[in-house]
């Protein structure tokens, strides 16, 4: 029998896509199985007024205060009755009204949060299909310490863009980190996998998210994505993300072939020249001054204030 639970979802919005936030909403609220409440947490968008409309809570920061890890916290300590809580990213779309149930259910025991699946958008380009379809599997999958010497870097892979946690699990983890790039979501699941604990992609819990970044796009946000692996190294153990890399650039190529697309090849490689590019001038972050990496950064908020 299932055990109904209070669920927040937790949505950080900027400016997002009306329709797409009005999805979200609709269809995680017409879940059956448990009790929802959508917290929206906003920084400074131009019709934040319609945005409240769509939250039973609605929360408003200045936008130079967001912060990847801090933001999130901050929305949790205020969903206080919530037994659960759903990360999502504004633009990604619930599949079905499903969802909901299917990303809580592995939740129990050692697993303290689970992931779900990203399905490529209507309009997503061919590479950025095949990058959702190849991350993204149909078969679900526990992380933890046993399967961390046979995924390596991988085992540590969460993402916020929909993602459940139980909330007492949560805080005594620590939360997020704050003060972060990016990646916040796989820092903590590193630090839960390292304290002996699980994690879950839920494969049968479904949304639609994919990006038609342009290449300087790409190499801004795989710059942040360096910068990330070098500050928490240890944690992630990021001498493998190469390695990883390759391998995936090397599917990509081969699932194309497949496909007959030999014209799109030299773009798939391009394309991931321009994201080694970018993650190795943010490794190597240190040696630009803060004026430099603003422009080299997605997320050019991130060094406000830092020398």
């Amino acid at each position: 029998m299932l055990i109904k639970m209070r669920v927040c979802v937790i949505v950080p919005t900027l400016n997002p896509s009306l329709l797409e936030l009005s999805l979200l909403v609709s269809r995680v609220k017409a879940n059956r199985e448990h009790d929802v409440r959508v917290l929206c947490i906003d920084s400074g968008s131009r019709e934040s007024e319609i945005i409240k409309c769509f939250a039973d809570e609605f929360i408003s920061i200045s936008p130079n205060e967001f912060d990847h890890g801090g933001t999130r916290n901050k929305a949790a300590l205020l969903a206080q009755d919530a037994e659960i809580l759903i990360f999502m990213t504004q633009d990604a779309v619930p599949i079905d009204e499903s969802m909901v149930a299917r990303l809580i259910e592995p939740l129990g025991d050692d697993v303290v949060a689970a992931y779900a699946r990203q399905l490529p958008k209507r309009d997503a380009k061919h590479l950025e299909a095949i990058t959702r379809l190849t991350n993204y599997p149909p078969v679900s999958q526990i992380k933890n310490m046993d399967s961390l010497k046979l995924l390596g870097v991988k085992n540590f892979f969460f993402s916020n863009v929909c993602s459940a946690v139980d909330r007492d699990q949560f805080f005594s983890l620590g939360g997020f980190p704050e003060h972060i790039i990016m990646n916040e979501d796989m820092a903590f699941a590193a630090n839960a996998i390292r304290n002996g604990k699980s994690i879950q992609y839920a494969a049968n819990a479904e949304v639609y998210h994919s990006h038609n970044y342009s290449l300087l796009q790409q190499f801004r946000r795989n710059f942040d994505v360096g910068v990330f692996f070098r500050d928490y190294a240890r944690q992630v153990e990021a001498g493998k993300v190469g390695t990883a890399g390759a391998r995936f650039v090397l599917d990509q190529v081969s699932a194309l072939a497949k496909d007959g697309r030999w014209s799109i090849i030299p773009e798939a490689v391009l394309e991931a020249g321009v994201k080694f590019l970018g993650f190795q001038f943010g490794q190597r972050y240190s040696l630009f001054p803060v004026k430099v990496r603003k422009k080299m950064s997605m997320h050019s908020f991130y060094w406000q204030g830092r020398k």
